[in-house]
């Protein structure tokens, strides 16, 4: 990212950078691999990307645990200071006032539900805490892939996938 664009990134632009290349693949109809994209640096001088992995997301919950823990130890051992997660996932639409009201709702996996959603999403975290995500729908039409327009929101910091700084340090609560 940094030669193309010549500077440190905010996560407004690392997120907008790698959002347009992500959604440029769903577009051809190839589904995204899962991605965490490394970066180093701090809230006033930018980010620099300086690590890639490609990610086969597991289907067993302990495999899923093991490759948070995992992700949790290459942040670490690489001295990250933020990450973008990118991955596809299905999602359900629940009516809840809380995640505690909204999780037991919950019967089953969201790949399970006939009234799924596929959603294209980069999760931008840094390890103050600081999260931003950017998500896009992805719908069928006419046997095509269409992705829908961005949404820009703070991150979802709860659950297996939120925060992969925090796992195995404060928090080992496994989210659904």
């Amino acid at each position: 990212m940094m030669t193309e664009l010549g500077h440190k990134l905010t996560p407004d632009e690392v997120l907008t950078h790698l959002g347009g290349i992500a959604v440029g693949i769903a577009e051809k109809g190839e589904q995204h691999v899962a991605m965490l994209h490394v970066l180093r640096g701090n809230p006033e001088d930018g980010y620099l990307p300086f690590g890639i992995g490609m990610i086969e997301m597991p289907e067993a919950d302990a495999d899923r645990d093991a490759l948070v823990t995992t992700i949790h130890q290459l942040l670490d051992e690489q001295e990250a200071d933020a990450y973008v997660f990118i991955n596809e996932a299905w999602m359900v639409r629940i009516k809840a006032t809380n995640i505690d009201e909204a999780l037991a709702s919950m019967t089953h996996r969201p790949s399970e539900d006939p009234q799924r959603e596929e959603w294209l999403m980069l999760h931008f975290v840094n390890r103050e805490g600081f999260s931003l995500m950017d998500s896009y729908q992805i719908m069928h039409e006419g046997g095509k892939r269409v992705i829908g327009p961005r949404h820009r929101g703070p991150g979802i910091l709860a659950g297996r996938m939120g925060n992969f700084f925090r796992r195995g340090k404060d928090d080992h609560e496994i989210g659904h």
